[in-house]
């Protein structure tokens, strides 16, 4: 297997399979490829910033997906059951900034931008803090909803910050406490929710 952190990277390790595609093995948590929500286990890169992966070695697709920390990295990625190739930005992120929170989570989120560039919940992953119901909370209202528009985390507006720039403000510490300021549609305020990572 192939680390993909070195100083900074994406946060995840590759290998060669049998085919010779460059297949990802392991997300770590936390890393870059985490926090997109859009990058598992399984999937296959075909490119890394535009080079196809089929004609690079084990040594160039690690020094291809390694770099300067807050770089961005532009990956073509294949989910093994599927003929769609997608493309994904990620930003490359020092490895120690991993490993220092060995336990550490998001909201069970996937974030992107709209086309007026606001950070819009894709995806609520099943299982994770955002899909979380409270007994209390008869008709979900206190949970995120896929189309909020996320506002501000933790009193930090992020107006103007790429959905790659907003990532990192969402994970930490397990058990620890995110108040997200969302604008829902049906609402003409916006509304606060608390969820526990």
């Amino acid at each position: 297997p192939i680390e993909s952190m070195g100083e900074s990277g994406i946060g995840c390790v590759v290998a060669t399979s049998h085919d010779g595609s460059t297949v990802i093995t392991k997300v770590v948590p936390g890393g870059a490829a985490a926090l997109s929500g859009r990058v598992g286990e399984g999937d296959i890169i075909l490119s890394i910033d535009g080079i196809p992966t089929s004609g690079l070695n084990s040594h160039e697709i690690r020094v291809s997906l390694t770099g300067n920390p807050g770089t961005p990295i532009n990956l073509l990625i294949r989910h093994p059951y599927s003929k769609i190739d997608r493309p994904v930005q990620l930003i490359r992120q020092p490895l120690q900034a991993v490993r220092q929170e060995s336990e550490i989570a998001g909201i069970g989120a996937v974030i992107a931008e709209d086309i007026h560039r606001n950070i819009v919940v894709t995806k609520i992953i099943y299982g994770g803090a955002a899909g979380f119901c409270k007994p209390s909370d008869l008709f979900g209202e206190d949970r995120l909803h896929r189309g909020d528009i996320i506002l501000a985390v933790n009193g930090q507006t992020i107006q103007g910050m790429t959905s790659s720039e907003v990532g990192p403000l969402l994970i930490g510490p397990v058990g620890s406490l995110v108040v997200l300021l969302v604008k829902r549609p049906k609402y003409h305020l916006p509304i606060e929710i608390e969820l526990r990572r």
